[in-house]
């Protein structure tokens, strides 16, 4: 931790957890050490903070926004001198509004980060305030890893761009959702050379008829028939939507020139 041009402190940040989710305790272990003697830290603030990132290429090169907003703040308590090496814990609950968890997609990013303000004095008969930021990225989750057994055949989560699944939409007095119907296209292929019957070989004598395959019937049993896929569209507007929430507050995005990356 430094201000403009000399290094004031070093910073030590002990997580417990490599994700957090939504309605459960956070507590990490913060040590701060001042790397002058005649320095002494005032006060540590914090800021939970959601940062909502969206980019698109356009003509003239890469379209880029960035929105934060300050979910929670707090006030660190510091115990004993204040020119020691500090050692503090910092705990809060993560709430559960506005915090959702963190994502990346094509064109747009979510992601946290704790940001600590620390009120640093240096000198003796003349006092100097300086006042330094860091941060430090957290993830946040949606099921905590112990629930995960709890959930039948949830295993993993597909990238959205790869899967091809529509939302599922079912009563909410069932305990989980109904099994979907059908069968997805990635898998027509392989049932397609399973069924297809193979080349005639020599009849015996009797000339013993072959049942009829599936794709010989009228009608395909309901197992086998092709689930309704998901089809991806993307759509450009060169202005803010009609009724869109908050269009009035929206700035323009800025555009960096020559700048053509896709990947975050």
């Amino acid at each position: 931790m430094k201000d403009k041009k000399h290094a004031m402190a070093e910073v030590q940040a002990k997580l417990y957890k490599q994700s957090y989710c939504p309605d459960e305790p956070f507590e990490m272990q913060l040590n701060l050490t001042s790397l002058h003697a005649d320095a002494k830290i005032v006060s540590i603030d914090y800021k939970f903070r959601k940062h909502h990132e969206g980019k698109m290429l356009v003509q003239q090169g890469t379209a880029f926004r960035e929105h934060i907003r300050t979910v929670i703040h707090g006030n660190v308590p510091i115990s004993g001198s204040s020119s020691s090496p500090i050692s503090e814990t910092v705990s809060f609950d993560v709430p559960t509004r506005l915090v959702s968890p963190s994502f990346t997609t094509r064109h747009t990013r979510v992601h946290y980060g704790l940001q600590f303000i620390v009120t640093v004095e240096q000198g003796h008969l003349f006092k100097n305030s300086h006042v330094m930021e860091f941060s430090i990225p957290l993830i946040i989750a949606n099921l905590p890893n112990d629930h995960l057994l709890r959930i039948p055949d949830l295993t993993a989560i597909q990238n959205y761009r790869e899967s091809k699944e529509c939302p599922i939409f079912f009563e909410a007095g069932l305990e989980e959702p109904p099994e979907p119907q059908g069968l997805p296209s990635d898998l027509l292929g392989p049932l397609t050379a399973a069924l297809i019957p193979s080349p005639p070989q020599q009849q015996n004598e009797h000339n013993n008829e072959e049942p009829p395959s599936y794709f010989s019937l009228p009608n395909l049993p309901p197992q086998l028939e092709l689930r309704k896929e998901r089809k991806e569209r993307t759509v450009y507007l060169t202005r803010p939507a009609k009724g869109a929430y908050h269009a009035g507050e929206l700035m323009e995005a800025v555009i960096i020139p020559g700048l053509f990356d896709e990947d975050w």
